[in-house]
């Protein structure tokens, strides 16, 4: 099969996709492990995020990993590996940024990142490939 995407169209589109998978994620993570009552309307996302249990955030970070693979592999396939390897990093970048931003670094997102860093790269090779 010939590759028909140019490599920035396909980062831009990759990006994109896992930014609605990333949401789409999120929400279904809360309607499994939903916001404590009692918490106040006036809580910052800092405290929101406090109050997650880890299994609620190893849920999300699993399901981050697993989309970006799938993206990861999907992209390489529309261009190059390269792309899904671009893809790739922009995610691991813009994870490690919010998680610094929102002071919401737990153990289980080092290893999500490190985990996501080497699933990423490996589907866009394997996505290359095919």
């Amino acid at each position: 099969m010939t590759k028909r995407w140019s490599t920035s169209t396909a980062v831009v589109v990759g990006v994109l996709l896992w930014g609605v998978c990333w949401m789409a994620i999120d929400l279904l993570v809360l309607q499994i492990y939903p916001l404590p009552a009692d918490l106040p309307s006036t809580a910052s996302t800092s405290e929101l995020l406090a109050t997650r249990p880890n299994a609620a955030v190893a849920m999300n970070v699993f399901g981050d990993l697993l989309a970006l693979a799938a993206i990861a592999y999907w992209v390489s396939g529309k261009a190059t590996a390269q792309a899904g390897i671009i893809v790739t990093v922009v995610v691991f970048v813009l994870g490690i940024a919010s998680s610094l931003a929102l002071s919401n670094f737990r153990w289980i997102h080092g290893v999500g990142f490190v985990a996501s860093l080497a699933a990423g790269i490996l589907a866009a090779r394997a996505g290359d490939k095919s």
